[in-house]
């Protein structure tokens, strides 16, 4: 049966509307699969040095900060395995008075100091993996979607070294 306006065949319109709705897909496919191979690349550019297996030491309570937040620094211990920059644990938690925010600090599984983010991470951005971070056991990268104390709503890459987070670049508007 054909279209009376064209004359051509509505199979062959359908089937011509599905390769190109197949395309589309692919297209999406292929650059999806470059951005996650981009972002891989990214991690790999800030390897961190061989991975601790070790056991992982006692929490320091050193600051008020951390003495304040000792149950949550203790829940990271808990997790009992590196998860970020070869030797820390990387942990999040939400701020408790509004969903939408957090904090996070890096505790160092050989020594047991406590490294916090400079700052409470607001209005979470939701990721792929449906966290607001992304980060690596074996790279000293952390990618925070949201909005850092004062700063505009975005993704924030940060390179953790010598106990510090440290802004490498960031992109508005994520």
């Amino acid at each position: 049966m054909a279209d009376k306006r064209s004359g051509i065949p509505k199979r062959k319109h359908r089937l011509s509307t599905t390769m190109t709705g197949l395309l589309v897909c692919a297209a999406a496919l292929t650059a999806s699969w470059c951005a996650q191979a981009e972002e891989h690349n990214d991690f790999m550019k800030y390897i961190a040095g061989p991975m601790y297996d070790g056991p992982i030491a006692e929490p320091k309570l050193r600051t008020a900060q951390d003495r304040e937040f000792a149950r949550n620094i203790q829940d990271g211990a808990a997790v009992n395995e590196v998860t970020f920059a070869s030797h820390y644990i990387l942990w999040t938690f939400d701020c408790g008075h509004n969903d939408n925010c957090m904090r996070v600090f890096a505790l160092d599984a050989k020594t047991g100091n406590v490294y916090w983010f400079p700052y409470i991470v607001r209005e979470l951005a939701i990721v792929d993996d449906n966290t607001p971070t992304d980060f690596r056991s074996d790279s000293r990268l952390l990618v925070v979607n949201g909005k850092p104390d004062g700063q505009p709503r975005g993704r924030y890459r940060y390179l953790f070294e010598n106990g510090k987070f440290r802004l490498l670049d960031k992109q508005a508007g994520r």
